[in-house]
């Protein structure tokens, strides 16, 4: 309720109750295995398991010239636009296996880095308009949940021990301190 309460709306030519951003809810678990488990299973601690649930509301594209904003609405339009451009070229990069996706073109597209590539799964509901003033938007919408149905994901479970984790922070933390310690030297 409080997420709704501070979405922006805004009227347009085009809707009446436009949604003016993009509104993503990210929500990280973990789950650390009991130690009884862990001792039955052999293991010399517990298991960590971390996952993540994204849920992602993308405002719709639209034609500055349909939608007929001004001002500061003319901004978040672009700025609307601009989100989803990126979103299109990673999920394009990603279909087509590029060895590059531009995640780090968009804020948004950097939210919703784990959820569109790698290890997860993904689901897209797309809407569009009925209305037939409307078509050519709702056939790009159309095509924009065709491309994303075709990113394949596997979903792994990556499962460490406390133990595992504390050695590779160990690890970064240790290489860190060389790098610092080479700089200082320099």
């Amino acid at each position: 309720a409080r997420g709704e309460a501070n979405k922006r709306y805004g009227a347009t030519a085009m809707n009446a109750r436009s949604s003016r951003a993009h509104t993503v809810l990210a929500v990280a678990l973990t789950h650390i295995e009991d130690e009884r488990r862990a001792k039955s299973a052999r293991r010399a601690a517990p298991a960590v398991v971390r996952s993540q649930l994204v849920l992602a509301d993308l405002a719709g594209s639209e034609k500055i010239s349909k939608s007929m904003v001004t001002g500061a609405g003319k901004k978040e339009a672009a700025s609307i636009n601009g989100g989803l451009f990126v979103l299109k070229k990673c999920i394009r990069a990603l279909n087509e296996a590029k060895a590059h996706v531009p995640y780090l073109e968009s804020k948004l597209t950097m939210l919703l880095k784990g959820a569109i590539g790698g290890s997860s799964r993904t689901f897209t509901l797309v809407t569009a308009a009925m209305d037939h003033t409307h078509a050519s938007e709702t056939v790009e919408t159309l095509r924009f949940g065709e491309h994303c149905a075709s990113v394949t994901n596997q979903a792994r479970q990556h499962v460490t021990s406390l133990a595992e984790a504390v050695a590779a922070i160990d690890s970064a933390l240790a290489l860190c301190e060389a790098g610092i310690a080479s700089l200082v030297a320099r």
